[in-house]
């Protein structure tokens, strides 16, 4: 078989070899309406809540409203998951498209590819240090960390008594909602 006929099989089989996963659009949309759906929930639980007339309807409004606005977090966190992976997945392709270009053409010795709207060239690797054996190298030549406060040795010692350039501090309250599990009102 000839260079270029080996090349072209094996630059065939790298490219059949990239995993790219379908994109269920129908799936994706189906959880943005959902996404879409919770926003609008949140937006008439805040407005209700905004219009309630008593301190109680108020407070069980916010929860309400809080209650909405995890939910939806929730739902487009699991969006942003989904679509994260799909864009993972992209980037490996085109990494191994390319890798698999390059070798075609450093085995043929082909200068350039070109297409109706693009142009490839070969480029030489860029130069990187490999670590071979960590254990030789000179201790001049290892990153230190930068020192940063020992948060835990610091709460020991306020608990003992004033610390300078340190202090205890309290968060902003707030709140657990839990299932109700007894009247509490």
């Amino acid at each position: 078989m000839s260079l270029e006929a080996t090349t072209f099989a094996a630059l065939r089989d790298a490219l059949r070899g990239i995993e790219v996963p379908s994109l269920d659009a129908a799936a994706l949309s189906d959880s943005l309406d959902d996404a879409h759906g919770d926003m609008d929930l949140l937006r008439h639980r805040r407005d209700t809540a905004a219009s309630a007339n008593s301190l109680d309807a108020a407070m069980a409004g916010a929860v309400a409203v809080i209650l909405a606005a995890e939910s939806a977090a929730k739902a487009l966190s699991a969006i942003m998951d989904r679509i994260g992976q799909h864009r993972s997945a992209a980037v490996q392709a085109a990494a191994q498209a390319r890798a698999a270009l390059a070798k075609a053409m450093a085995d043929t010795g082909c200068p350039a590819v070109l297409t109706a709207t693009h142009r490839a060239d070969p480029l030489e690797g860029s130069e990187r240090v490999e670590v071979t054996d960590p254990a030789r190298l000179p201790l001049s030549l290892w990153k230190q960390p930068d020192p940063e406060p020992d948060k835990a040795a610091i709460r020991k010692a306020l608990k003992k008594g004033p610390v300078p350039g340190a202090a205890l501090v309290r968060g902003a309250p707030s709140v657990r909602i839990a299932i109700r599990q007894e009247q509490v009102r």
